[in-house]
C-alpha cells in the first residue's frame, strides 16, 4: 500500500511523543467522536471494525461504552500495535494488516470506520471499496478526515491561510491529501455507498493553547518553514515574515484559530 505516514519510520526517540500526540487527539475530540458515531448506528452494532487504529485510542473510547460489543483495529505498524496491546480489554483484538487488504470474509462487520487514514494514502477509494466490502448489508462506514483550508486565525487570518495553503501543496508533491475531507463524498458515490451524510465538525476552542496550534506547527517544521522555501512554495520574505507572526499570535491572549474534521457515513 502506497502511504505517506507510517509510525515505524520515526526516530525511536520520538515514537513515544507520537503515540501521545495520536492519543491526545483523539482524547480532545472524544465527545463530539463518540456523539456522532453512537447517534449513527455504533450503539446498536454487535462487531466493529476500526480501519488504522493507530495507538487503539478509539478502540478503548468505544469498548468501554459498549462492552457487550466485540471490536477489532487493525494497523499496518506493528511497532505502534504494542502500545494498544499494553492496555487489552476483553472485547479489543488488534493485529498488523493493511488497509487495502483487510483479512476479513465478506458482510462480516456491522460498523467500519477509519479516522485521519485516507489523507496519507494514495489511493484512499481502495481502503473505502475494501471497508464496503467487509461490512454487513446495510452496515454503517465511516471515514474521518481532514480538510486543512477550511481553518481560520485571527489575528493574521489572510497571513496564516496563506501559510496553510502552502503546506497543503508540499504535503500533495510529497503524497499526503489534507484537503480530502472534502473528496470523501464523492468518493463513497463513487464506492456505491447509500444514504450518504455528510458532518463538518469545527474543532472546540476553548480560549487556552497549551502550545503553538497544530495546524501552524505542521506547515512551520522544524526548521521554521525552511522546507517551503527550498520546495518554492513561499519566498525567504515571507518565511520571516510567517516566523515572526506566529510568534506573536502565540504571545496573543486573544487569539483564535479553528479548524473542521469531515465526517462521512454511509450505509452498504
Amino acid at each position: 500500500m502506497q502511504q505517506t505516514y507510517t509510525f515505524d519510520a520515526f526516530e525511536e526517540n520520538l515514537k513515544l511523543n507520537e503515540i501521545e500526540r495520536l492519543t491526545k487527539n483523539v482524547d480532545i475530540h472524544s465527545k463530539t467522536i463518540s456523539d456522532i458515531f453512537l447517534s449513527h448506528g455504533l450503539i446498536h452494532s454487535s462487531k466493529v471494525l476500526d480501519v488504522g487504529c493507530g495507538t487503539g485510542a478509539m478502540l478503548h473510547l468505544f469498548a468501554n461504552m459498549l462492552p457487550q460489543t466485540e471490536f477489532i483495529g487493525i494497523d499496518s505498524s506493528q511497532d505502534i500495535l504494542t502500545s494498544v496491546q499494553s492496555e487489552q480489554m476483553n472485547n479489543v483484538t488488534v493485529l498488523q494488516a493493511e488497509a487495502t487488504r483487510l483479512p476479513f470474509e465478506d458482510n462480516t462487520f456491522d460498523f467500519v470506520y477509519t479516522r485521519l487514514v485516507l489523507m496519507h494514502n494514495q489511493h484512499p477509494e481502495h481502503i473505502i471499496q475494501e471497508m464496503k466490502r467487509v461490512c454487513k448489508p446495510k452496515g454503517i462506514i465511516v471515514c474521518v478526515d481532514v480538510d486543512d483550508e477550511t481553518m481560520i486565525f485571527y489575528p493574521f487570518d489572510e497571513e496564516f491561510s496563506e501559510l496553510i495553503r502552502a503546506n497543503v501543496r508540499f504535503a500533495k508533491n510529497n503524497g499526503t491529501d489534507r484537503v480530502i475531507g472534502r473528496k470523501l463524498f464523492s468518493l463513497y458515490k463513487s464506492a456505491g455507498i447509500n444514504d450518504v451524510k455528510v458532518i463538518t465538525d469545527t474543532s472546540d476552542f476553548t480560549g487556552f493553547y497549551d502550545e503553538i496550534p497544530f495546524p501552524l506547527r505542521l506547515a512551520m517544521g522544524r526548521e521554521q518553514a525552511r522546507h517551503l522555501v527550498e520546495a518554492q512554495l513561499i519566498t525567504e520574505e515571507q518565511r520571516m515574515d510567517f516566523a515572526e507572526k506566529v510568534e506573536i499570535f502565540c504571545q496573543d491572549p486573544n487569539r483564535f484559530y479553528t479548524g473542521s474534521f469531515i465526517y462521512c457515513i454511509g450505509t452498504k
